[in-house]
């Protein structure tokens, strides 16, 4: 059995979850995904999800995802699994 945070990011104290759940996977909101090319901001908060949740030895989805360019940035990234709408 796998447990993941939904929406992950989307209240400040996500990042308290990580060391107190027992999570496998975190999957990350898809307002972040929806930008991501003209929003640098949502581009380094993807990254460091994507980094925080790695330390931790979990994996990371990115929910959202509509288009090719989105598909390949989060791939440099380094997201584990993405998934659409």
């Amino acid at each position: 059995m796998s447990f993941f945070l939904d929406d992950f990011a989307t209240g400040l104290s996500s990042f308290g979850y990580l060391r107190t759940l027992p999570l496998d996977m975190i999957k990350i909101d898809a307002h972040f995904i929806q930008n991501l090319q003209q929003d640098q901001a949502n581009q380094s908060i993807i990254e460091a999800i994507n980094t925080i949740a790695h330390c931790f030895g979990m994996k990371t989805i990115a929910e959202g995802v509509e288009y090719r360019c989105q598909l390949e940035s989060l791939r440099t990234i380094g997201i584990d699994y993405v998934q659409d709408y």
